[in-house]
């Protein structure tokens, strides 16, 4: 059968003029927003007017605003992230720990290496300086001596000079690390660093076991302390009976040495007469 082409074609809105497409007039029609707020619908079918910005997506941030702060669990990038972080924390301060302990151990040795420099140096010193000492503390007793006996027999001139030849090896010795003592009448006797070279009787209680007369100086190293001669001196004991106690012990005089026994005689050689010529 041939189609009839005198019929007339079925007529309906233009679909390019935004008339009814189809049978239904009512369907598919989309017509133009009149206000501006129609733009921001969302409705893909509907474009952006020219020169609009496109609507922002749903739970984007607005223009000029701040990125919300997402409390939730770190992703596992950025957890592993924080693990390395704090790990090679942990490995540092284990270093700066160690680096710490090493420092002060070195320290202490360096320290117990300068003690025992020093003590090393002392003990040098003293082994070099001993006998030198030793022959100023003659020198100094014996002028000392002369000078006293010379201000006895009224010659004050060449006492003083005598005593200030005493008193620059008092110096000499002061340099070398020496100090000379002298205790003050009155003072409380001490055993370590006096000696009790005589005892003087008293009536006064007071003056008991105390000092009466310097004989001889002592001396004193003065970096150790140590006692290197003690005074010789006369000390006060009290006549009352019952003060012989633990004072009078250690004020006790110093025991004199026994005298020497006489030296053997030669034998006489016998006369001519005895002998018979």
């Amino acid at each position: 059968m041939h189609e009839d082409s005198s019929r007339p074609l079925p007529t309906g809105p233009d679909p390019t003029a935004g008339g009814p497409v189809g049978n239904d007039a009512g369907a598919g029609t989309r017509t133009p927003p009149t206000d501006a707020t129609s733009w921001w619908n969302g409705d893909p079918m509907v474009p952006a007017a020219p020169g609009e910005d496109t609507p922002p997506a749903a739970g984007a941030p607005e223009p000029g605003g701040s990125v919300p702060w997402d409390a939730g669990e770190p992703d596992m990038p950025t957890a592993a992230v924080l693990v390395s972080v704090v790990e090679r924390l942990a490995a540092i301060e284990a270093t700066l720990t160690d680096f710490h302990r090493r420092a002060d151990h070195r320290e202490a040795v360096i320290d117990r290496l300068h003690e025992e420099r020093l003590e090393q140096r002392s003990g040098v010193r003293r082994a070099l300086l001993d006998p030198i000492v030793t022959d100023l503390i003659r020198l100094y007793d014996g002028l000392s001596a002369e000078s006293e006996r010379m201000s006895g027999g009224g010659d004050s001139r060449t006492s003083n000079l005598l005593a200030s030849f005493a008193d620059d090896v008092e110096l000499a010795l002061e340099r070398c690390g020496f100090d000379l003592v002298r205790p003050q009448p009155g003072d409380r006797f001490q055993s370590g660093a006096q000696l009790a070279a005589s005892v003087v009787p008293t009536d006064d209680p007071a003056r008991h076991n105390t000092v009466a007369e310097v004989t001889q100086v002592g001396v004193l190293e003065r970096d150790t302390g140590r006692v290197r001669r003690p005074a010789r001196t006369r000390v006060f004991r009290s006549r009352r009976p019952g003060s012989e106690g633990s004072d009078a012990t250690e004020a006790s005089p110093a025991t004199p040495a026994p005298p020497a026994p006489p030296a053997p005689t030669a034998p006489t050689p016998p006369s001519p007469a005895q002998s018979g010529l």
